[in-house]
């Protein structure tokens, strides 16, 4: 009998807890192969922090920022090392020499606070 249960739960089990997994690499739209932080947004898009860049993915396809330093608001770094969303719904993103970004949904523009030498009230670092 104990072994008839033990079947029927190892069954039930397999039946019902299959996960998959799908390989997304820079082909597929992903900015770069080299990963460094992945974030879930409270609206369910993924985030994920790359070596060249942020990548927004919504299920179908991605949106990839970059920095641009031709434009003001892009993000200020392309290595990504954090990823953060307050309670608030405001995504933060931390780079590896470009200091911390505020990132903006409904322009998609950025906001960078970075490390000023000799000023107290900066960020003490530009390596998030």
């Amino acid at each position: 009998m104990k072994k008839i249960i033990l079947l029927l739960v190892i069954s039930y089990f397999n039946t019902f807890s299959q996960i998959s997994f799908e390989h997304i690499i820079n082909s597929d739209g992903l900015s770069n192969n080299v990963v460094r932080t992945i974030y879930q947004d409270s609206q369910g898009f993924l985030w994920i922090g790359t070596e060249d860049g942020l990548n927004k993915f919504d299920g179908y396809k991605f949106t990839v920022y970059r920095n641009d330093r031709h434009k003001e608001n892009s993000l200020s770094d392309n290595f990504v090392y954090s990823i953060y969303e307050d309670s608030k719904g405001v995504l933060w993103v931390g780079t590896n020499s470009g200091g911390l970004n505020k990132f903006d949904p409904h322009s998609g523009s950025f906001k960078a606070y970075k490390n000023i030498p000799g000023d107290n009230s900066s960020i003490s670092s530009n390596r998030i």
